[in-house]
């Protein structure tokens, strides 16, 4: 009887299996359209699960999506001539039967904002989140005075869930008394890759630090990184940034379609800018790859980055989220990520990061 029970186990199982990699193969090429799962080495049944994961099912309308429909709507956001402009420049013209008066009249949207050349000081406050290349960044970039949120395999699908450390340039402390920064944060003089773990709240040590600091009228300033283990929440309520820069995607290939990233990375963008409502926000560029892996990597590929890439373009405003594209310093003249730049076609050499931070210095905002 035991022996019975344990096979309908086994047989519901493999009927399930069954079911599922069917209705996975059936919609392929309509309700998982978008997917770029490699069915070579992946299962069909692989596809029903991560579209349940996007709350995608099985009988959802298609959600095909064509390469001259994303060419149609593909843009870089806030550039000269492009149809956002366009938009804008039709605004100020009056309609058929309108009154051309009241449209003369009508305020003008304030014109996009041009980059300037910038030092090392213009990142003091600012926030750098990513994944593994922004790591990169941080630990070979030489910006000491910059904070970073940034970890290994980081998306936007669990940004805002992952405990990671943090390391933040002192100062810039939100105090509770008044919501604004302060410049006189107090810090434990931690190194970089040292983890506060003693338990305690680093904000209330910094406060109470600076609530001794005015009676006994002495100055408490950090002059030392604090590096510990926070949400990005916490981070970006406990601080006070004026420029936050966003470089993620790369590990979010494969999981979902370009709408359902874009939908996780438009909320991202929205509510760092509601919790830093003073900041610039960039949303920088996919970092490309290099040719062999973009040329027998089914996912991993240029062709897809640079899809990605379109629709990130296209939340600049040019007022106060801003599009920028290192690309343009570390890949070659085909769109590659250079071979001379890179050890594993994915990540630059620790020496090449200088690369980088020159190119953040000629995309500076004067406020």
């Amino acid at each position: 009887m035991k022996r019975w029970k344990g096979c309908k186990v086994c047989i519901l199982l493999a009927v399930g299996w069954l079911v599922l990699s069917a209705v996975g193969y059936m919609e392929k090429d309509d309700v998982y359209a978008g997917y770029t799962v490699d069915t070579r080495t992946t299962p069909y049944f692989e596809l029903v699960f991560a579209g349940l994961h996007d709350g995608i099912y099985p009988w959802s309308a298609p959600q095909k999506q064509t390469v001259a429909s994303e060419a149609e709507t593909a843009g870089q956001g806030a550039q000269p001539g492009s149809a956002s402009d366009q938009t804008v420049e039709a605004a100020g013209q009056p309609g058929e039967g309108g009154n051309g008066d009241a449209a003369g009249t009508a305020e003008e949207p304030p014109k996009p904002k041009e980059f300037v050349e910038v030092g090392d000081d213009y990142f003091a406050d600012a926030l750098f989140i990513g994944d593994s290349r922004t790591v990169g960044l941080r630990d070979y970039g030489h910006m000491d005075n910059a904070s970073f949120f940034a970890s290994v395999g980081l998306t936007v699908y669990d940004m805002w869930d992952k405990t990671i450390t943090a390391k933040l340039a002192p100062g810039n402390l939100v105090t509770e008394s008044d919501g604004t920064a302060d410049s006189e944060a107090a810090g434990d003089g931690s190194g970089e890759d040292q983890i506060v773990s003693d338990g305690t709240d680093q904000s209330e040590e910094a406060q109470a630090a600076l609530d001794g600091a005015e009676q006994s009228g002495e100055a408490q300033v950090a002059t030392e990184p604090v590096v510990e283990q926070m949400t990005l929440e916490e981070v970006l309520t406990t601080r006070h940034f004026g420029k936050i820069y966003l470089q993620i995607g790369i590990n979010e290939m494969g999981t979902g379609t370009v709408d359902t990233f874009m939908k996780k990375y438009e909320e991202a963008v929205q509510r760092i800018g509601e919790l830093q409502p003073d900041a610039i926000i960039y949303v920088e560029a996919i970092m490309k790859v290099g040719k062999e892996k973009s040329e027998t990597d089914p996912i991993f590929n240029n062709a897809g980055i640079t899809e990605r890439n379109d629709r990130i373009a296209q939340l600049a405003d040019g007022q106060k989220i801003f599009y920028i594209d290192m690309n343009e310093v570390v890949c070659d003249e085909e769109g590659n990520l250079s071979a001379e730049e890179s050890f594993d076609q994915l990540h630059l050499y620790g020496g090449n990061y200088g690369l980088w931070v020159d190119f953040l210095k000629t995309k500076g905002i004067e406020k």
